[in-house]
């Protein structure tokens, strides 16, 4: 699973990060950025409140890095079907242009003395 480099703060959480203290706002913001970074988990055992506002907020950090790894996956998969298109026009292309110069070589070869005259 690849990591995003942030997540998405909603504006809906004022709601209720607006009822914490500025110390309780300050230790779930350290604890959520912590976890974006490096999935570790933090606990609250002091403090029930900010243990369950976290873990609703991490939830939805959870969720975030889900649509971001499809959102990467699919555009990868756009990418290497549009590299395969890609190439298949390149080769036909290719193929095309191969078929033209020996039709071109074989008219020269006919109009430059094939031994008929006319």
């Amino acid at each position: 699973m690849k990591k995003p480099k942030g997540f998405f703060t909603y504006l809906h959480h004022s709601s209720v990060v607006d009822k914490l203290s500025d110390e309780q706002a300050g230790r779930l913001y350290k604890a959520l950025l912590n976890y974006g970074d490096t999935g570790e988990l933090s606990e609250f055992p002091d403090d029930q409140t900010l243990d369950i506002v976290y873990t609703v907020l991490r939830a939805e950090i959870d969720v975030n890095f889900e649509r971001y790894n499809e959102v990467c996956l699919k555009r990868s998969e756009a990418g290497k079907k549009s590299a395969e298109a890609r190439r298949e026009k390149s080769t036909l292309v290719d193929k095309s242009n191969k078929d033209n110069i020996k039709d071109r070589e074989k008219e020269n070869d006919n109009d430059n003395g094939n031994g008929m005259e006319g």
